[in-house]
C-alpha cells in the first residue's frame, strides 16, 4: 500500500520528502527548508555532508503535527485555522517548531496559547 500524501504540501516538484509517524509524505523544498528552518541540515547535491534529498526521511511525529508546522516554511500556505487547535495540539506543534527551528511556528503557536 503507498504511502498516503498530504494534500497540502504533495511530493510532486518537492526536492525533499519527509514521512511522518503515521506514514503521511510531504514534500518540502530545500530552498524554503534552508531559509525557513535552523533544524536540519543544509539540503546538498551528490554526495557532500548534509541531508540528502533522494529518500524519504522518517520523523517521529504524526501528521496532524508536521503538516501545520511544515506550512509555515510557506508563506502562502499558512494554516488558516490553527486557531482551531486544542492547546495539547498546539503545545505538540510548537514543541515540534522548537525542536526543529521552525521560529515562526513557535512564535505563533506561544501567541495563540496565550
Amino acid at each position: 500500500m503507498e504511502p498516503e500524501e498530504s494534500d497540502l504540501l504533495p511530493t510532486v516538484g518537492a526536492d525533499i520528502v519527509f514521512v511522518s509517524s503515521d506514514g503521511v509524505r510531504f514534500g518540502l523544498h530545500s530552498k524554503n527548508l534552508e531559509v525557513g528552518s535552523g533544524g536540519f541540515p543544509p539540503v546538498v547535491e551528490g554526495n557532500g555532508a548534509g541531508l540528502i534529498a533522494t529518500t524519504p526521511v522518517p520523523l517521529p511525529e504524526p501528521c496532524d503535527v508536521l503538516e501545520p508546522l511544515f506550512s509555515f516554511l510557506y508563506p502562502e500556505k499558512w494554516p488558516h485555522g490553527i486557531e482551531m487547535y486544542f492547546s495539547d495540539e498546539l503545545l505538540d506543534i510548537a514543541e515540534a517548531a522548537e525542536k526543529y527551528q521552525i521560529y515562526g511556528a513557535k512564535y505563533h503557536c506561544h501567541g495563540k496559547l496565550k
